[in-house]
């Protein structure tokens, strides 16, 4: 990307303030299970031992989540029954 010419790169505060960011403020906890010719596979490489597995992450992160462990995709091991979202205080930080 180029500069603009016309730039000055003068520091200073903002007229505004910038608007908030809805999907960072935003915990997504996907719940799910794995498919039962995978569950052992899942229950040795992530360490759980029940039915379920909860991930929680920022909903802005959620994609990446659900792309990496190819959700929804033929032959993925894990299937996403819910995902629930919940408004998090802009001083929390997300869990991964």
């Amino acid at each position: 990307m180029r500069i603009d010419e016309r730039s000055s790169f003068v520091h200073g505060e903002l007229s505004d303030p910038l608007p908030t960011d809805e999907d960072w403020q935003t915990r997504a906890a996907a719940e799910g299970w794995a498919f039962w010719e995978q569950a052992a596979v899942l229950w040795k490489e992530y360490s759980f031992t029940g039915e379920a597995l909860k991930v929680t992450t920022g909903k802005a992160l959620e994609f990446y989540l659900l792309r990496r462990w190819r959700i929804g995709e033929e032959n993925s091991r894990l299937d996403v029954h819910e995902i629930d979202y919940e408004t998090r205080d802009s001083g929390d930080s997300v869990e991964s």
